[in-house]
């Protein structure tokens, strides 16, 4: 081999190095676009043969995809090994959810992922449900690593996820016919867990609760934790005890549950989302001291932290699934977890 071929070879070599420790840090990304050949050989300050020696090593190496007359461009299904080092993208879709609520569970595992990113070296990306929004394109337009999601999720979703093999976690309790990466709550055992304790200790007997619509998964959780605790404990949980209603509106819940003074629960299990309007109803009708409303048991604290003397006690002190959601994201990622993998979460 003469001087010239090995010191061009050398060169190749040092500059698909260059090239490389960019993908690894995250200056270039997975499906960007490489410069021309032209453009490349001006950066690098080589000659146009070493940068056609340095795209072969690339390319056979399938960090780089040649698209004939389109360009190079950085392999985007690149092994998750070789981007260790740099931020990964995540996204966070919730799915058919424009504006979520106040107190929504969205937010709470956004605000607690958001929280975890950088400690885990993360950017997160958040996307609401827009009109047309086709998650595989925003998924590969933002060049992401990976996606957390929430919402209004059903087969439908999941299948798509799976069949553009896109790294995802669904957090949240949803029914799914395929299987699915999903991470979720013990809810019927929590609430069930919860409300036994709470009602063997204080000897309530009459329980009511304020919920969501019984369409979703988790409201029927809800009522199924406290059903089975009602039935276990001999206590009084009649119909007109129990509200359940999309909007989630306590003010309108404890308007039926408190209607007569003399024939109400005592102990009330009443999601956060209610919570805001609940309060309203207390101040409104001077039910704020404790020995003249019922006891009140929300799933989580939220914006009940405002007023705190209304709450007697939370299921969840902290929202359980955010905090863990990105570290078992990262770990399908990087296929340390089995999929699909399916993680039901105990209350501490």
């Amino acid at each position: 081999m003469n001087a010239s071929l090995r010191d061009r070879l050398s060169h190749s070599q040092e500059v698909a190095s260059r090239i490389l420790q960019e993908v690894r840090s995250g200056r270039l990304l997975p499906g960007e676009k490489l410069g021309s050949i032209r453009q490349l050989a001006g950066r690098f300050g080589v000659g146009r043969q070493v940068i056609l020696s340095a795209t072969e090593i690339l390319s056979t190496e399938s960090i780089i995809i040649k698209r004939s007359r389109q360009g190079t461009y950085i392999n985007p299904n690149l092994s998750p090994e070789l981007v260790r080092e740099r931020t990964k993208r995540i996204g966070f879709l919730n799915w058919q959810v424009k504006q979520p609520g106040l107190g929504a569970f969205s937010l709470r595992v956004y605000n607690e992922v958001l929280r975890m990113a950088p400690a885990l070296n993360c950017e997160i990306f958040w996307q609401g449900m827009v009109d047309d929004l086709d998650p595989v394109n925003w998924f590969a337009g933002m060049r992401l690593d990976a996606l957390l999601v929430t919402g209004r999720i059903d087969d439908a979703l999941v299948a798509l996820l799976q069949r553009h093999s896109i790294p995802h976690l669904i957090v949240g309790n949803y029914q799914f016919k395929l299987p699915a990466n999903q991470l979720e709550k013990a809810l019927a055992e929590d609430i069930s867990g919860a409300l036994r304790h709470t009602c063997q200790m204080k000897h309530f007997t009459r329980l009511g609760t304020v919920t969501n619509s019984p369409q979703l998964q988790s409201t029927r959780l809800y009522l199924a934790g406290a059903q089975l605790v009602a039935k276990e404990l001999g206590l009084e949980y009649p119909e007109k005890w129990c509200y359940a209603d999309a909007a989630e509106d306590g003010y309108a819940g404890l308007q039926k549950l408190l209607v007569n003074d003399q024939d109400r629960p005592d102990i009330i299990y009443m999601t956060a989302r209610a919570f805001p309007e609940a309060a309203r109803y207390f101040f409104e009708h001077h039910l704020v001291e404790p020995q003249r409303r019922p006891f009140l048991l929300l799933d989580y604290l939220g914006h009940a932290e405002l007023y705190p003397y209304l709450v007697d006690a939370t299921v969840y002190p902290e929202e359980e699934l955010g905090k863990i959601a990105l570290p078992r994201l990262l770990d399908i990622y990087y296929g340390r977890r089995r999929q699909p993998h399916h993680e039901r979460v105990a209350r501490e």
